[in-house]
Parts: C-alpha cells; structure tokens; sequence
C-alpha cells in the first residue's frame, strides 16, 4: 500500500522540496469505492467505510478480519479509540456505534443528534499526569445511568431472561488508567 497516494508511473515518487521519497509497497483492489478510511493507532489495520455504507476492517496484508453489512444510513466518520481496541463509526443519522476490534460487534450506540461529520479521540498524555499531579479515576458509574440496551440487529449476545441485548460496560473500559474522551461533531456544529 503506498504511503503516498498519488499516481506513481516508475513506483517512486520523489518530492524534491522536502527531500522525502515514498515507495509503493503493494497495490491492491478495494472492490468498491472507499468513502472513509483510518489506520489502527496501535495495530497493522485499516478500518474503511465504502460507497454502500459497509465497513471493513482488514489487516495491512489485506486479510479481513471482520465486516459490517451495508446499510441504507451512510457511514460518515471513524475514530479510533488510543488503545486500537475500539472503532467508534458515525452515520448520517446522527448515531455513534463503538464495535469491538476483536469481532466487530458493537459495544455501545448513542445518537448526536444530528449527521455526525467528524470523529475524534483522545487520550491524556503521559505528560499531564506529572506535570499537574492529577491522576483521573473512572468514577463514571457514580454520575452516569446504567448503559441503555442495543436494539437486537447490532449484537449477537442475548438476555436470556428479558430476551434483549446488552452492552457490557467493562468491555468498554480502556486498560489504560488515562483518561479517553470521544468528541462526536455534527453537521449543525455541536460537538
């Protein structure tokens, strides 16, 4: 996959300027028009969002590791969690779904209200901690209700006692003992 993208004739590309030079590794075929795309910040994958709203999760040598179907609500951000185990996809409709890198399933959805246009997330650096003396703790369970419960088309674990899905908040723990804050912006500016 070459790290620079533009077209490449002799499979060098030289940019005199800035003395870099980029050499394309592989090429490979998509199948589809890839609308959206971000590398793993601590692993060799490649999330990708296509033109029929499906997205792909593959290994830098192409293998998939797992995939979600395509659907009518377009897929218009990803971001992933500092840690590399979270995806968190943003659609037209305003909804946020967090899915395992494991095997895409999604751990947790909310809506922003509006298309979400732009995903981030970050992580306190290592360089606050000593620098301020503060420490975070999770006490998130102290402030927050319960996780609400997914609609049964976006996980495969079932309640045997109610009969519906749920999303296990210690799934979606960071081993980190930073603190991490998704920030979901949409079309209509909030963030």
């Amino acid at each position: 996959i070459a790290q620079h993208m533009d077209a490449v004739e002799d499979s060098t590309v030289e940019e005199e300027e800035e003395g870099l030079c980029y050499r394309q590794r592989a090429e490979k075929s998509t199948g589809g028009e890839m609308r959206q795309m971000q590398w793993s910040p601590t692993q060799d994958l490649l999330a990708a969002a296509f033109a029929d709203n499906s997205v792909v999760l593959n290994r830098l040598s192409w293998q998939r590791v797992w995939s979600l179907p395509p659907s009518d609500i377009p897929v218009t951000a990803l971001a992933w969690r500092p840690d590399g185990r979270v995806l968190a996809v943003g659609k037209g409709d305003g909804s946020v779904l967090l899915h395992s890198v494991e095997d895409g399933r999604a751990l947790h959805q909310f809506s922003a209200g509006a298309t979400v246009v732009s995903l981030h997330w970050t992580q306190q650096s290592h360089e606050s901690v000593p620098a301020t003396g503060i420490e975070y703790k999770d006490m998130s369970a102290d402030f927050l209700p319960p996780l609400p419960a997914l609609d049964s088309s976006y996980s495969e674990r079932n309640d045997k006692r109610e009969g519906k899905h749920y999303c296990d908040p210690k799934e979606l723990k960071s081993s980190s003992k930073r603190m991490n804050v998704l920030v979901v912006g949409d079309e209509v500016g909030r963030t």
